[in-house]
């Protein structure tokens, strides 16, 4: 991650609308549950503060994750929003279509 960046992952869950970061989990991290997660990091966030930490926003999505998902998958329930957020805040897929 380069530091000198202006948008960062923080900004996103704390400030950003459900709108936008339901676009971000959807296209960037293809996460079915896309509509639901937004919902919750904005809920939370809402009543209980920005979030401070990777640690606390995984721990809130892992909260709200059915547990019959999180069995069937091999990955932590926040590793596709934390893709969506990466891809989004390191502008990828624009680097990757302006070298192709």
């Amino acid at each position: 991650m380069d530091p000198s960046q202006l948008l960062s992952a923080e900004e996103i869950v704390n400030s950003w609308p459900e709108e936008e970061i339901a676009r971000i989990i959807r296209d960037y991290g293809e996460d079915k549950r896309w509509r639901r997660l937004a919902r919750v990091i904005v809920k939370h966030r809402e009543e209980h503060g920005p979030f401070s930490s990777t640690t606390h926003l995984a721990q809130v999505i892992a909260d709200n994750s059915p547990r019959e998902w999180q069995r069937r998958r091999s990955i932590h329930p926040a590793t596709l929003v934390f893709q969506g957020l990466r891809l989004e805040v390191n502008t990828e897929l624009e680097a990757v279509a302006s070298a192709i």
